[in-house]
């Protein structure tokens, strides 16, 4: 087991993330739409302005005794139309390479989108929409040290599920959404002070 120092975050360092696609996209957990050189520009373009906007950023994660990028964290505003009332949030997604699985530093991630969302974007709720599929993904955000909400297409009353319905159509697969709570996570509550 390989053992990372000195975890640091770069943001929108779209080089480190093409250096981070030309090593690990033919990784089964690469995501599927990202593994043509033309999708995963285009992509990376779209977070480039979203970083313009100041409405996403990507979150490019380093080891000091590793060459090169060993994961990313993104994060981007909901929509307020797809949010809960009275919800300020972000949707959240990841990737570690596979070397840098299983050692805690998914959890180091998290944190690192949960500290983002809170304090660059003021968002109370981090949502990460999961592939029904992606059985390992979704086990990790259960292993998480937080509590969250997920909600399934069976749970039509769900504040979520407008947004779920969403996820589901742009992406055309069928999800989970994993919801965490800032609030409870910061505990920065007035009402628990």
């Amino acid at each position: 087991m390989m053992v990372f120092k000195n975890i640091r975050f770069v943001t929108n360092d779209m080089d480190a993330m093409r250096r981070l696609y030309a090593a690990d996209h033919q990784d089964t957990s690469w995501p599927s739409h990202l593994r043509s050189l033309g999708a995963f520009e285009t992509w990376l373009d779209q977070w480039d302005l979203r970083g313009w906007l100041e409405d996403g950023q990507i979150e490019v994660m380093f080891a000091s005794n590793h060459e090169q990028a060993i994961g990313y964290g993104t994060i981007v505003r909901v929509p307020a139309e797809f949010a809960p009332d009275d919800v300020t949030a972000v949707e959240g997604g990841s990737y570690l390479s596979y070397h840098a699985r299983g050692v805690g530093l998914n959890q180091q991630l998290k944190s690192r989108l949960h500290a983002t969302a809170a304090v660059q974007y003021q968002a109370n709720k981090v949502v990460y929409a999961i592939s029904l599929d992606n059985t390992r993904a979704r086990r990790a955000m259960l292993n998480l040290p937080w509590s969250c909400c997920e909600v399934t297409s069976d749970m039509p009353n769900s504040p979520w599920y407008k947004f779920l319905r969403r996820r589901q159509w742009e992406t055309q697969t069928n999800i989970s959404l994993y919801v965490f709570d800032l609030i409870k996570i910061f505990d920065t509550s007035p009402l628990t002070k």
